[in-house]
């Protein structure tokens, strides 16, 4: 009964996301811009988005973003549309075998038009390895929307787990969060290979060793 009820669910899901690419379709066309320093001339307009979207304990500080865009696994991309205003982030981590999928946010006046949908399509598109992401325990409406729109977008949740998120900073504590992947549901072993990776050298990337990015 349960995966009759999930079957349905992810069946739901394929439509609604016919919706929003109907929607996406009208908007405007946008692209990626890999910042490699936080020199870049798009890294202040866009950190401001990164920091007026994610809560206090869930930010790096500056010099840790510093630190992270250094690290070869790490790509941080600004969002701009055609007029090359920055209209939103996106930043992964690549390994060899998943892409973390760490900050996602786009600027309000483009919630809620596909947006977000697309940039997670693309990002499926650039490699066929396992995307992995968390998200907020669900105890309110807009951490259920939050699940149903991952979910929507393909990705499941591995209830299964019990996942705790290391601190960024010295002042905030272990959190609890979610993590889902697409397209299939996390084996104990790679769940146990992202938690090894992230609470390393994504948590601590400035004392994880540099490779050659080849992304």
């Amino acid at each position: 009964m349960i995966q009759l009820f999930y079957a349905a669910r992810q069946q739901l899901n394929v439509l609604l996301n016919c919706c929003i690419f109907a929607t996406l379709d009208r908007m405007t066309h946008f692209n990626y811009h890999a910042i490699a320093s936080i020199n870049d001339p798009y890294f202040s307009e866009t950190h401001k988005i990164y920091l007026q979207s994610f809560p206090d304990h869930e930010q790096r500080t500056l010099e840790g973003m510093e630190q992270a865009i250094m690290h070869p696994d790490f790509h941080y991309e600004s969002i701009l549309d055609q007029n090359h205003d920055i209209i939103g982030l996106l930043c992964f981590w690549e390994t060899p075998h998943f892409i973390y999928l760490e900050y996602l946010a786009t600027v309000p006046q483009k919630r809620n038009t596909g947006l977000g949908a697309q940039i997670l399509h693309d990002l499926k598109q650039r490699s066929s390895l396992p995307i992995i992401l968390e998200i907020d325990p669900i105890e309110n409406i807009i951490t259920q929307r939050r699940l149903g729109f991952y979910e929507r977008n393909g990705f499941i949740a591995n209830f299964q787990y019990h996942y705790i998120h290391p601190p960024y900073q010295p002042q905030h504590q272990p959190y609890p969060l979610i993590v889902m992947s697409s397209p299939a549901p996390l084996s104990e072993n790679l769940y146990r290979t992202f938690e090894a990776y992230h609470h390393t050298t994504v948590v601590h990337p400035e004392i994880t060793t540099k490779s050659t990015n080849n992304f």
